[in-house]
């Protein structure tokens, strides 16, 4: 199947377009609206301790409050409000069956730095200063962190929104999360665009909302 690179795209807000480009079997429908995103960070993180990347509701429930910490502890460092962090993370098993994350921040509201810079500390936070609550050891595995590239589909969104299979027909379960302040974002992107589909538009004759903006 040939692939789209953002650059690439005559008008990237323009839906039926993206849904032909983007199989739903292949990307979860998701992608549709946080392509729209201007993302400024993406990351991978994996996990030291072994039971952290089983596929169990236990170990789920470990790696959510792992990265809720790693949140937390990037929020308090530049003075950000949590509530309003556009961010977008997704558990991911791979070949080998262990669980790993990747995540997406978007650049409202922390974008007067360089991506860089943040993307230095978020690494040093998970690799050396936190420290998971049930061990005496700081450091919660590796990650990769690098600025967003708006013209690579790998690295980025789509790679975050890969579906995963266990068999042939047989998807395996979503672990995924988007933030309040990432919904937010979402709607005010999509309520532009429709603002200016209407100005190119005759009266009462727009596209409606899609199916995921509905559902905020």
């Amino acid at each position: 199947m040939s692939t789209l690179k953002i650059e690439d795209s005559t008008n990237i807000n323009d839906d039926s377009h993206l849904i032909k480009i983007y199989n739903p079997i292949d990307y979860h429908p998701y992608l549709y609206s946080l392509i729209k995103i201007n993302w400024f960070i993406f990351g991978s993180l994996t996990w030291a301790y072994e039971y952290r990347r089983t596929n169990s509701p236990k170990a789920a429930w470990y790696r959510r409050r792992d990265f809720d910490q790693f949140i937390n502890a990037f929020c308090g460092q530049y003075k950000f409000r949590k509530k309003n962090l556009a961010y977008y993370k997704a558990t991911e098993y791979g070949t080998f069956g262990e669980a790993h994350c990747h995540f997406l921040i978007a650049g409202e509201g922390c974008d007067y730095l360089e991506p860089e810079t943040y993307c230095t500390s978020l690494k040093n936070l998970w690799e050396n200063q936190l420290m998971a609550f049930d061990y005496n050891k700081r450091g919660m595995g590796t990650a990769d962190i690098v600025p967003y590239d708006k013209a690579k589909e790998y690295p980025g969104v789509k790679y975050c929104l890969k579906r995963e299979y266990i068999s042939r027909d047989e998807e395996r379960e979503r672990e995924d999360y988007l933030s309040k302040g990432l919904k937010k974002l979402i709607k005010a992107t999509d309520s532009s665009i429709s603002s200016d589909r209407n100005s190119n538009s005759l009266s009462g004759c727009g596209k409606p909302e899609d199916e995921f903006s509905l559902a905020f």
